[in-house]
């Protein structure tokens, strides 16, 4: 199987959940370790939510 890379791209998103936060940077990354999930244009509240999750792991 290839290399998977996702792209999320937050423009015009001003917030996310703790639990989506949770699905997809912790929960879908451990299940799916060839998969690089990289992101832009968060703005401050959605990176601080990211950040929350990945310094939990």
């Amino acid at each position: 199987m290839g290399l998977g890379i996702g792209v999320l791209d937050f423009k015009d998103i001003k917030s996310i959940g703790q639990a989506f936060a949770d699905e997809i940077f912790r929960v879908y990354r451990n299940k799916n370790p060839e998969v690089k999930i990289s992101w832009n244009r968060a703005d401050e509240e959605v990176q601080s939510m990211i950040n929350r999750v990945e310094n939990s792991m």
